[in-house]
């Protein structure tokens, strides 16, 4: 027979995936008691043409959004890894993803970072709330259809420091950047 070989897949997949499931996340991730416990996702414009990947505190509603030229796996970790990097462990201890391909790679962080990864159910965006609406401030500075080759990294860069020093409601009207850096502490936020 010819043609390619069928591949094996590495035999810890399931364990993996089994264990990085939402369901195993702590009782202090879900009820956003401390600080450091992240959310992430992607904006795409059209394919091919980019978009960013963004990370939202769940207690602070702190934002990292960093752009990408492409949705690779590899590519997308680096992004993070990078952005995470800069940052205290006590500020990076658990990141939550959807189980899009672009995070294929992300259990890696675990390693790397020293912070615990999650993944949500398929189907459930809910259960990533947080970062789902921190998108949707997004696409009012980026909308769908935006090309991303014509964006550059200040201006990505202009729309994160706007949301992190917007004044929230359930912080208190403390910022996002108070409150994750720990100058205001939040006010009956939930």
């Amino acid at each position: 027979r010819r043609g390619r070989r069928a591949r094996r897949k590495p035999e810890n997949l399931e364990q993996v995936a089994s264990h990085a499931a939402i369901a195993n996340r702590p009782v202090a991730i879900n009820e956003r008691r401390r600080l450091g416990d992240l959310e992430g996702d992607t904006v795409l414009g059209p394919p091919g043409t980019g978009g960013v990947v963004t990370l939202v505190d769940r207690r602070s509603r702190y934002t990292i959004i960093t752009k990408t030229k492409t949705k690779n796996a590899r590519r997308v970790r680096q992004r993070i890894q990078l952005r995470l990097d800069r940052l205290a462990p006590q500020q990076r201890r658990s990141i939550t993803f959807d189980n899009g391909t672009e995070f294929a790679r992300c259990h890696l962080l675990e390693r790397r970072l020293g912070l615990r990864v999650y993944f949500a159910q398929p189907g459930r965006p809910y259960q990533r709330g947080t970062n789902e609406n921190t998108n949707g401030l997004i696409r009012q500075y980026f909308p769908k259809g935006t090309d991303f080759r014509g964006i550059s990294h200040v201006a990505v860069a202009d729309v994160e420091n706007r949301l992190n020093d917007r004044p929230r409601a359930c912080l208190g009207y403390s910022t996002p950047r108070e409150v994750f850096f720990e100058k205001h502490p939040p006010a009956g936020c939930d």
